[in-house]
């Protein structure tokens, strides 16, 4: 298997359980829980997991430089941020235009490639993320009406947590091309959950929960953190940040089947369509170039 396959099927495993995670949440949500909670209890669940993890038998992993604790530092930061301003714009917003703006990523992170890395804009990393923009919006959008009316700080923070991402995907790469995965992502949970403690302390934020918020919390922190942010910081080892991004929306079709089946949530033929463009986005951006390549002989 080729490193680009490798690297695709890591991002498309990270999407997947990301993907069924969102259905998870929205579950946790229906009971009135806070997402800022949520979020705040699962990265902390997660960071705790990885060290006890490593300690266990991998410990020459939690050995870094202070420099390196820097570099890992602000990934996490990131990562705290993305979180932060995306759940405050779906509390001004709604969540389907809070995720469209969040997916404004694939551009910045475009333009970044082409204009600062002086990366050549292929034919195939082009025609892919405009499948993967219009098969998002129909996606998010395609199933009503927007029904929201706009305000500056919401849009504001949907931007943020746009750059934010970018810069995390971007900056990730660098970070896995220098350290082992389990080493960023350990020390950029921690991290985060440092930082979320400011916002509410441990003893506030686990007092009183039920036995079913603690399980739908401990899935997440599993199966929708530690498992997908290993095989997303693997991956990068593999693709372009472009490459990375696009094949990482996969997640809104996955999210999309999953409600369907453990929701019962029904996609309308505007979905469908953005789910086709979605995969064909995938197909394109891994597949194009080698096509045209042997088309031409080369």
């Amino acid at each position: 298997m080729d490193n680009k396959t490798k690297g695709a099927l890591l991002i498309i495993g990270a999407a997947f359980f990301w993907g069924i995670s969102g259905t998870v949440a929205k579950m946790i949500f229906n009971t009135d829980i806070d997402p800022i909670e949520v979020s705040n209890m699962r990265i902390s669940l997660a960071a705790v997991i990885c060290i006890i993890y490593l300690a266990m038998g991998k410990s020459s992993l939690l050995q870094v430089s202070s420099t390196g604790l820097k570099r890992i530092a602000i990934l996490g930061i990131s990562m705290a941020l993305m979180q932060g301003s995306y759940y405050y714009a779906i509390a001004r917003l709604n969540v389907s235009l809070a995720i469209f703006i969040q997916y404004l990523s694939p551009v910045i992170i475009t333009a970044y490639c082409t204009v600062v890395l002086k990366e050549k804009m292929t034919m195939s990393r082009g025609a892919a993320l405009v499948f993967a923009m219009i098969g998002s919006y129909f996606i998010i959008f395609g199933g009503g009406d927007l029904g929201v009316e706009l305000n500056i700080d919401g849009v504001a923070a949907g931007l943020i947590s746009a750059l934010c991402s970018a810069f995390y995907i971007i900056y990730g790469q660098k970070c896995t091309g220098q350290y082992n995965p389990w080493t960023v992502l350990t020390f950029g949970m921690a991290t985060g959950a440092f930082i979320y403690m400011f916002i509410c302390p441990p003893w506030i934020l686990w007092a009183g929960r039920t036995s079913a918020e603690l399980l739908f919390v401990g899935y997440l922190a599993v199966f929708g953190t530690v498992v997908p942010f290993t095989l997303y910081l693997n991956g990068f080892r593999y693709l372009a940040p472009a490459a990375v991004n696009i094949i990482g929306m996969s997640e809104t079709v996955i999210a999309s089947i999953s409600a369907y089946v453990i929701l019962g949530e029904l996609l309308s033929a505007k979905q469908i369509i953005g789910a086709v463009l979605i995969v064909l986005a995938v197909i394109t951006i891994q597949s194009f170039d080698y096509i045209m390549e042997l088309i031409r002989g080369k």
